[in-house]
């Protein structure tokens, strides 16, 4: 008989490092906590927007690459601590895929209920976990977070995670237990905490009884359609309408504040061809409305796709065969109307 400790209970993921300065980008650690050998990320390197000279696909190509030296290494996922924005969760989810790494993504939320880039929880999730994510977490002060995952917890179809912040200096077990205990009753179904932390924390926050598993959303993710850009989600019906095909330039930013302002339900984006997805990503910031694209070529679409940040629209009033546009939708959590 061995002496060996009871393995930790499932919803405790363990602790997040700091993601300071000096950290690679991959970090081979192995993570400690319910998950064996999950390497950690931080997103050093990883700044996006619409004018970064960075190129997008060879980002997530190089992400790819590194994913592929982490399961050599024996890592069965990986966890990304306090990303700040969609844009970055994106590219190492892109990558990270390629190579079928499962990606647990934690969001940094500030005060205001977004994260740092500006990006809204709920449309976070709603793209994330349409691209293949394995969980959603979000990182920041207790009341914040709570908030949060109560609005996201009915649409949510993969688990939710919350990061609580190191102890303070006083602050007993059972009072940081009860932290915890306030996040899995708030719909979080992973604790990790985000800093150090003494065993004695840990062993309490370990104590708590998993999340109860609640009743079925009655309109969740399956039952609804979400659109989603990085600063919010948008419920629509399937008689959406849309603006008239918008052609793209460099500058169109008269173009979307006239489509918007005219009734629309969403932004009807013309790709002809590669140089069009990339002017529009570069003036996709300025969008208010949920996003579909319209193209005749698979692979101009996909690029679209791969770049836009948040969850697209396909037109099916274009040249391409349904069952394309229902597989590039799959793999990137569009929708199809």
């Amino acid at each position: 008989m061995t002496n060996d400790p009871p393995p930790p209970s499932p919803h405790l993921l363990g602790r997040l490092p700091s993601g300071a300065d000096g950290n690679p980008l991959w970090r081979p650690d192995v993570f400690p906590g319910g998950r064996p050998a999950l390497a950690v990320l931080d997103d050093r390197g990883i700044r996006l927007d619409p004018f970064d000279e960075q190129d997008f696909l060879a980002l997530c190509g190089a992400i790819g690459e590194q994913a592929a030296r982490l399961q050599k290494m024996g890592a069965a996922g990986a966890v990304c601590p306090a990303l700040p924005g969609l844009a970055a969760a994106r590219a190492i989810l892109l990558g990270t895929r390629t190579v079928g790494l499962p990606l647990t993504v934690f969001l940094a939320l500030e005060e205001n209920g977004r994260s740092p880039c500006g990006s809204d929880p709920l449309a976070a999730l709603c793209t994330l976990q349409g691209l293949g994510a394995a969980a959603f977490g979000l990182a920041g002060e207790t009341e914040a977070v709570a908030g949060q995952l109560a609005r996201l917890r009915p649409y949510a179809s993969i688990p939710l995670a919350a990061a609580l912040p190191a102890p303070q200096a006083g602050q007993s077990p059972k009072d940081y237990a009860e932290l915890g205990r306030s996040l899995l009753e708030a719909g979080a179904d992973e604790l990790a905490i985000a800093g150090e932390a003494g065993e004695e924390y840990r062993s309490a926050l370990q104590a708590l009884p998993p999340r109860p598993a609640g009743q079925p959303a009655s309109a969740g993710p399956e039952s609804l359609l979400i659109a989603a850009c990085e600063s919010g989600c948008f419920l629509l019906d399937e008689n959406v309408e849309f603006s008239e095909p918008l052609v793209c330039s460099e500058d169109m930013a008269d173009a979307l504040f006239e489509a918007e302002h005219e009734g629309c339900e969403a932004l009807l984006v013309r790709i002809d061809s590669s140089l069009d997805a990339r002017l529009f990503i570069a003036n996709a910031h300025l969008c208010g409305l949920p996003v579909a694209f319209q193209a005749d070529e698979e692979a101009c679409l996909e690029l679209a796709l791969a770049y836009y940040s948040g969850r697209a629209i396909l037109s099916s009033m274009c040249d391409l065969p349904r069952e394309t546009l229902v597989r590039l939708a799959e793999g990137y959590g569009a929708l199809v109307l």
